[in-house]
């Protein structure tokens, strides 16, 4: 039987996961892939606030605003799902409860969650990220980072170490070589010291000055050097 012959309206979420192939260890398309390829959409239909759509690949998609955003995940990529009640509470329903429910509701659910967590980093960080979700990152008794967690952690790095840079450009040429023996080689202050002719306590007060700079200049993110100059 052909999918477009196939009636959706009361299949389950297990019936789904059957029809499609597997997603884990997969890294999910572009936003602008589940944009182009139409044709590999497998059924779609509105709950509640949102636009659910599955795609042949094992994906799909969960809008609320006509399309402009998209939040990408996959139909298998979730044992459980957390349901916020209005009086700001939250539930986990283990995937036994649903598994054979209507798919479109569980779908619905898991997309929803992520869409309001999507949205709040969309209006923090001003940018449309889109995101798989693995159902495990909402809290600490579910979760684990999402591909838009590990893309936006990403992008805050590399926007650390740009400014970073900027501000170790700022600091004396014997501040910006003890800097960088220090935390990009790893050295110890006596290495330094014996490396440079100087005694420890030279290496020491260098190494001091220069991280107050630091703190002046790199907008209070300097408690992070270590882990910047690690990347």
């Amino acid at each position: 039987m052909k999918t477009s012959e196939i009636d959706f309206s009361g299949i389950t979420l297990r019936s789904l996961r059957a029809m499609l192939p597997g997603t884990e260890g997969l890294q999910p398309p572009s936003e602008i892939w589940f944009r182009e390829n139409p044709d590999q959409i497998l059924c779609f239909d509105y709950c509640g606030d949102g636009l659910i759509t599955v795609y042949s690949n094992g994906f799909y998609t969960y809008t609320e605003d006509d399309g402009e955003h998209i939040t990408i995940l996959r139909v298998d990529g979730f044992k459980r799902l957390r349901y916020d009640f209005v009086d700001n509470t939250a539930g986990i329903v283990e995937e036994s409860d649903y598994i054979d429910s209507p798919y479109l509701v569980a779908l619905y659910i898991n997309g929803k969650t992520q869409w309001d967590i999507n949205a709040s980093k969309r209006s923090m960080y001003r940018h449309g990220y889109y995101l798989e979700n693995n159902s495990k990152d909402w809290g600490s008794e579910a979760m684990v980072p999402s591909a838009e967690d590990e893309y936006i952690a990403r992008e805050t790095r590399r926007e650390e170490r740009f400014m970073l840079s900027e501000s170790i450009a700022k600091l004396t040429k014997r501040q910006r070589q003890i800097v960088k023996l220090y935390f990009d080689d790893g050295m110890k202050q006596e290495a330094i010291a014996k490396l440079l002719g100087v005694r420890q306590q030279s290496v020491m007060d260098v190494l001091s000055a220069a991280i107050k700079n630091l703190r002046n200049n790199f907008r209070g993110i300097a408690c992070n050097i270590p882990l910047i100059f690690g990347e």
